[in-house]
């Protein structure tokens, strides 16, 4: 999975906090640190079973509670065309 080619991201230097911007459709979301832990997972390439692991090292979360929820978060990304898969060539 990757992000898709029109999300740009942009971070607001004054508050810190994550913006993904779509540029096709026009639309901004504002994500939490923990999706932005995921976001910067997911542009260094790593599966989801690895970004699973990062979160729960960073969070010192409930490993079951952060799997339901990034995957649920992941699902949402692809729904919104922020995320898709990667083409084989």
């Amino acid at each position: 999975m990757q992000l898709n080619e029109s999300i740009v991201i942009d971070k607001d230097v004054a508050t810190g906090e994550l913006y993904l911007v779509n540029l096709e459709s026009g639309k901004l979301f504002r994500v939490n640190q923990t999706a932005e832990i995921i976001i910067d997972a997911i542009k260094e390439g790593f599966s989801v079973n690895r970004i699973e692991e990062i979160v729960c090292e960073k969070t010192n979360g409930d490993k079951e509670a952060i799997k339901r929820d990034i995957s649920l978060f992941l699902d949402s990304m692809f729904e919104k065309g922020i995320l898709e898969f990667e083409a084989f060539e």
